[in-house]
């Protein structure tokens, strides 16, 4: 066990995992969660996937603690009127996994909670794998192979040069390189050459679903199921030195997902949590209500609706950083450390 969680469990033992939850009872805990490891993917990005059994190690948590799970909607009513009641948690999901569908919203509908999914529209119209990330898992795990890139890596006549400065293998000039390439017939078939550079099957690899997005059946089975669908731009992009090209990611996300849930969507994820706060006004014109970051934070009647945060919740949190989290725990300290800071700026201390 590390330092971190040690004093953890003194804490929650002495009782300040209570104290917190008693001093945090109006705020609002939202939860943040990707896509399902099925194979290896938790131990590539343990952020982005997330093992089956841990994440209902949550839900069965949020059970036990009687949490009172609302949905998105009724939380950001509840801002609005600052009227926040105990307890109170938001279960989403960033980017619409396939196996976000097929596994963990059975776990959620299984308690009956609710939950929104924030899908972005590229990947999950085309029906191919989200291919920047199966790059990125296709070096990885080569590197945890240690393969040695002696020759550039080959595609249609191109050669790309895939090593650092210590010659190992490196990501970037593949990533920059297939999004180069004009189609995406000509980006899959570079992956996949890529994949068998490595030595891997990439037909294979491409057609794991752990790397596809739910597709419009999908999407429509889900909302039919009471899930909440929302957006989260066309192709997981937010301009926002481009309020044109802005309002085409978030115009174009909606054009392919209100049709499948018959409703108008409000309500917006920032892609990787990135936003800018000379896009609010722009955000209100597009007819956002609510905008959700990836800042860690509880959410109180104070919170800007268009900056809501977060917790990102991963198979990198342990079980007890998460209670503490749920607690309050960890707010009131993150609370007291910016405090801190701000004293000693003011008094010129540490500058």
């Amino acid at each position: 066990m590390s330092f971190k969680t040690n004093v953890l469990y003194c804490l929650k033992y002495v009782g300040f995992f209570k104290l917190s939850k008693l001093l945090t009872k109006d705020r609002l805990r939202i939860l943040c969660y990707h896509g399902v490891s099925i194979d290896d993917e938790h131990l590539f990005n343990p952020l982005l996937f997330m093992r089956e059994q841990t994440f209902n190690s949550r839900i069965e948590y949020l059970k036990k603690e009687k949490c009172n799970v609302i949905s998105l909607s009724d939380a950001c009513n509840h801002i609005e009127n600052k009227e926040i009641t105990s307890n109170s948690v938001v279960i989403t999901f960033d980017d619409g996994w396939y196996h976000t569908f097929s596994k963990s919203i059975p776990v959620v509908q299984k308690y009956s909670f609710p939950a929104t999914i924030y899908i972005t529209s590229y990947y999950s119209l085309k029906k191919v794998s989200v291919l920047n990330v199966v790059v990125r898992y296709l070096t990885w795990k080569a590197n945890k192979n240690n393969f040695n890139p002696k020759v550039c890596f080959c595609n249609n006549g191109d050669n790309v040069s895939v090593k650092d400065e210590n010659g190992r293998l490196c990501q970037d000039n593949v990533l920059n390189y297939i999004e180069s390439l004009q189609t995406l017939p000509e980006r899959t078939a570079a992956v996949m050459n890529y994949a068998e550079y490595l030595g891997f099957d990439g037909k294979g690899i491409l057609e794991k679903k752990v790397f596809k997005l739910m597709d419009d059946e999908d999407i429509r089975q889900a909302s039919m199921a009471c899930v909440d669908i929302q957006l989260h731009t066309y192709r997981h992009r937010f301009p926002a030195d481009d309020l044109s090209e802005l309002f085409e990611e978030v115009t174009n996300n909606r054009k392919h997902l209100e049709p499948l849930v018959n409703k108008r969507l409000v309500h917006l994820c920032y892609p990787s949590g990135e936003y800018s706060l000379n896009t609010l006004e722009e955000l209100t014109r597009l007819d956002i209500k609510s905008a959700v970051t990836c800042e860690p934070g509880l959410a109180s009647s104070k919170t800007n609706l268009l900056a809501i945060p977060r917790f990102l919740d991963g198979e990198n949190i342990s079980q007890i950083e998460f209670e503490a989290e749920l607690s309050g725990l960890l707010e009131i300290l993150r609370n007291i450390r910016s405090t801190i800071k701000y004293i000693s700026r003011s008094f010129g201390f540490g500058s």
